[in-house]
């Protein structure tokens, strides 16, 4: 039997849990978050087939652990692995989920220039990034992008889009330095960071510039089950491991963990819109 959460339940600001690789722990893994007092899990949204698995988390029984909050969009390597008829088909069909009901957010959307995506699909990534941001449907809702070695197109897609639509949501998994990230804050974005803020090498970046993020504007994920910091490097990520991310960026900033996760927690009340889970 799960507990209530109190008011001050901590939230992951991305995360997949629905993802089938976690089918056979994620009650255990949501019951160990929740006794460490995280409680609420904003999704990212990948394709078709993750948004039908959002939608089964929000029908799992009453007094389950986690509260979910849906996020629906195209994910940039779904469409660089899927190609343009399928990306087509899942537009209509993002298009009409976003008719039926309100997601949290948008996402996830966004440019990935990784060595491993076929460079050919960049411009179909741009396409698509830029036909979700102009849905009808989608225009006023918050933002979750997955931009990965494509900052500058990404921004470009941005800036030509606040003429039609509201921007704001957050960067996801955002690895990069002071200056990039204020160009974002510009944009209306919060600043998310997750398990990379943990190494000590390897993401100095990052490290430098989560001490000049405005407290206002930076939140903390864990995208589990991806993206473990080192305490859960070779497998899955654990929800719990957001308490590590806060420990480590609490560490820079000189806060402490738990301020740290109460404003993030207050950050995406505000950021998407939700409500206190206590009410």
């Amino acid at each position: 039997m799960s507990r209530t959460l109190p008011a001050a339940a901590w939230i992951d600001a991305h995360c997949h849990l629905a993802d089938p690789r976690l089918d056979a722990c994620r009650d255990s893994w949501l019951q160990d978050a929740q006794a460490a007092g995280i409680g609420e899990f904003i999704q990212g949204g990948v394709g078709p087939d993750d948004w039908d698995r959002q939608a089964a988390l929000l029908r799992r029984p009453p007094g389950s652990p986690g509260r979910f909050h849906p996020v629906y969009g195209l994910h940039p390597v779904w469409v660089a692995e899927h190609g343009r008829e399928a990306a087509e088909a899942a537009l209509q069909a993002l298009a009409g989920r976003l008719r039926a009901g309100r997601p949290t957010g948008l996402g996830e959307v966004g440019l990935d220039h990784r060595a491993r995506i076929d460079a050919s699909t960049h411009e179909l990534q741009r396409e698509f990034f830029e036909r979700q941001l102009a849905l009808p449907e989608g225009r006023d809702l918050p933002l979750v992008l997955h931009v990965v070695r494509a900052h500058e197109p990404a921004l470009k897609v941005l800036e030509a889009a606040r003429s039609h639509r509201t921007l704001g949501g957050i960067v996801h998994a955002y690895t990069g330095g002071w200056e990039l990230a204020r160009r974002y804050l510009d944009l209306g974005f919060s600043i998310s960071v997750g398990g990379k803020l943990c190494f000590s090498t390897g993401f100095e970046k990052i490290r430098r510039a989560v001490v000049r993020i405005p407290a206002d504007r930076l939140v903390l994920e864990t995208d589990c089950p991806d993206q473990p910091p080192p305490a859960y490097e070779d497998r899955l990520n654990e929800p719990r491991s957001l308490l590590e991310v806060a420990r480590t960026a609490a560490g820079l900033r000189g806060e402490k963990p738990e301020e740290l996760l109460e404003r993030s927690r207050d950050n995406l009340r505000r950021i998407f819109g939700l409500t206190d889970s206590s009410r």
